[in-house]
This record gives C-alpha cells, sequence and structure tokens, in this order.
C-alpha cells in the first residue's frame, strides 16, 4: 500500500456490521484517485468485494462506496508537553 501513500492502515468492527478504517497516509495521498488505482489490483478488489459483503455503510455517508470522513480532534502523541488549549 506504500505505493499509493499509505503508511499505516488499521481496520475495527463496531457492533455487528460497522468497519472503520484509520489511515496515515503522505501529504499527496487523495483517496478517490489513490483508491482507484489501488483497485487496479485482483487480490485488493477480491478484498474489497469480500469487505462490502460484511458492512452496511453508515446512513450520512456519501458515495457509492460508503464512506464517512471524519475529523480528528485530538492526537496523543503530537500533544504531549504542549499546554491545553480550547478548540
Amino acid at each position: 500500500m506504500g505505493r499509493i501513500g499509505i503508511r499505516r492502515m488499521a481496520i475495527f468492527l463496531t457492533g455487528e456490521d460497522r468497519l472503520l478504517m484509520y489511515l496515515e497516509t503522505d501529504d499527496g495521498f487523495e483517496a478517490p484517485n489513490d483508491f482507484a488505482r489501488l483497485s487496479e489490483d485482483a487480490r485488493t478488489r477480491e478484498w474489497g468485494d469480500l469487505m462490502a459483503a460484511l458492512q452496511r455503510p453508515a446512513p450520512e455517508a456519501d458515495g457509492e462506496a460508503g464512506w464517512l470522513r471524519i475529523e480528528k480532534v485530538f492526537d496523543f502523541d503530537r500533544e504531549q508537553g504542549k499546554p491545553l488549549t480550547a478548540r
């Protein structure tokens, strides 16, 4: 996955049919374009089909892929030693 700029990925199961994928990517990563390139690989498409069968998109998700962007509000590693401030 490093070839498209994904440095780290983790997938979590919430409930019976919701998956949350956490990515750490290079600054130039663009999900629609880079995931399209990744899906050119047959094994990756097979994995995607399997994951799609195991989950139900969130009602508020956009697009046919069912992705929902979330905003990071805290990062412990980056905030250590900094004073606390209100957002």
